[in-house]
């Protein structure tokens, strides 16, 4: 056996946290074999952890998080030492977890996820724009109402691509669905 990290990523607070936890946990010969302790690496001989961040835009950003056996504890990660960010834009992010130990093993784990939730926010301020209390009939309400119904529909396929790990379908959703955003005026989240 060899120790094998675990990790888990989580948006919250209107994309504007990432939170980053190592659930690799301790070691059982029975549900976590890859965990920490004999036979494998015990967390007292991991000296260091690393998480290496790439943005959409591809460029990355390393940030020390030191291991832990404990699956519940979480780091949130400062978005403002991700390039002045304030918020985590919509795309795929590529998290490479690595753990090294007194004896200069490296043991890895990488994870790739497609945010999206940049624009659920605008597809939700969409809905907001329909006047509801009109009689659903004059032009701009009608206007808002196919804005809200095509970017829902993109939303939807936006998932959709993302969980096929689809990068091509996803990348021009995102800019459909980014270009009724932008033309019906709505802000992000943020």
């Amino acid at each position: 056996m060899a120790l094998k990290p675990t990790i888990q990523l989580c948006l919250t607070a209107n994309c504007s946290t990432l939170s980053f936890t190592e659930t690799t946990g301790v070691y059982n010969a029975t549900t976590n074999p890859y965990g920490y302790g004999a036979p494998n690496t015990t967390i007292a001989n991991a000296v260091s952890g690393s998480l290496v961040i790439t943005t959409p835009d591809l460029v990355n950003y390393t940030i020390s998080i030191p291991p832990s056996n404990n699956p519940n504890l979480s780091t949130t990660i400062v978005l403002a030492n991700l390039g002045g960010r304030t918020s985590v834009e919509d795309g795929f992010w590529n998290f490479a977890y690595t753990v090294t130990d007194v004896s200069a093993n490296q043991f890895a784990v990488q994870q790739g996820y497609y945010f999206y939730c940049q624009a659920e926010c605008c597809v939700a301020k969409l809905l907001t724009k329909i006047d509801l209390d009109d009689c659903m009939c004059n032009k701009q309400n009608t206007k808002d109402l196919d804005n809200y119904t095509k970017a829902r529909t993109l939303l939807q396929s936006l998932k959709n691509a993302a969980s096929c790990l689809n990068n091509v379908n996803y990348l021009k959703i995102k800019a459909l669905l980014e270009k009724i955003c932008r033309n019906s005026n709505c802000k992000t989240c943020n």
